[in-house]
């Protein structure tokens, strides 16, 4: 079954699909009256909906069976240096949304990019990818904000991959909050400052293996890494 988008759910009664959700599911998907569709808010709410077509011309969208999803553990805040590139931006945004990030972060760093960030062209990538995962829970993108800002906010545990030579922990063998900020720097990395004020502020510097990896292909990795952690720590607590 496939999944629209519906920030504006209720939990009973009929809605209005946006006009782009509408458009693809009658003229791409061709789906006809009787048939039935998933639909999220993006804020895990799951409705099962029916198409009913009372006066064989206009289509109402009947709300039947609700779920509610919770969000992904750890929640993760993903702070991120964006790839000078737009095709690997969406790459990286759609990876992120796919493995169930909570919140994203453009940072400004010395070696980051800083011209003008597409958010409304970030936030459709980001609902393309809510929609192909069937995930109910769509990242907060937040304001692109400089490392000093960031750093004021709280952050419960911050994770900080670098490349600069030292002390590191495997992620993968790292015992993790219920709350992480991963923080991946730009093409080129943090500046040793930058590392240095991350780390003032106890944030474990993390490794991802031998290679040198790209922006988005870090983010992949360290995503992919935590989620594993998460559940296999849960596995360990739950013999059953």
């Amino acid at each position: 079954m496939e999944q629209y988008y519906q920030p504006e759910l209720p939990d009973t009664g009929r809605i209005i699909l946006r006009e782009d959700e509408e458009r693809h599911l009658l003229k791409v998907r061709r789906a006809r009256s009787g048939e039935h569709f998933r639909c999220t808010d993006g804020r895990g709410k799951i409705a099962d909906v029916l198409i009913c077509c009372p006066n064989g011309r206009t289509n109402i969208y009947s709300i039947g069976e609700i779920a509610r999803v919770p969000p992904p553990s750890p929640l993760i805040h993903l702070a991120v240096a964006l790839p000078r590139q737009e095709a690997r931006v969406e790459w990286l945004l759609e990876k992120a949304v796919e493995l169930g990030t909570k919140q994203i972060t453009p940072l400004i760093t010395e070696r980051g990019i800083r011209e003008r960030i597409r958010t409304d062209r970030m936030e459709k990538i980001m609902i393309s990818a809510l929609k192909q995962s069937l995930s109910a829970h769509l990242p907060v993108l937040n304001t692109a904000t400089g490392l000093a800002d960031f750093l004021l906010l709280e952050h419960p545990q911050i994770l900080l991959a670098h490349c600069i030579d030292a002390p590191k922990t495997l992620i993968g063998s790292l015992k993790l909050m219920p709350e992480v900020t991963l923080m991946i720097g730009p093409e080129g990395d943090f500046t040793s400052e930058e590392v240095e004020a991350i780390l003032k502020k106890n944030a474990a510097g993390i490794s991802l293996g031998e290679l040198r990896l790209r922006t988005e292909t870090a983010v992949l990795v360290a995503l992919a890494h935590i989620r594993q952690n998460h559940q296999l720590s849960e596995a360990h607590q739950d013999p059953t």
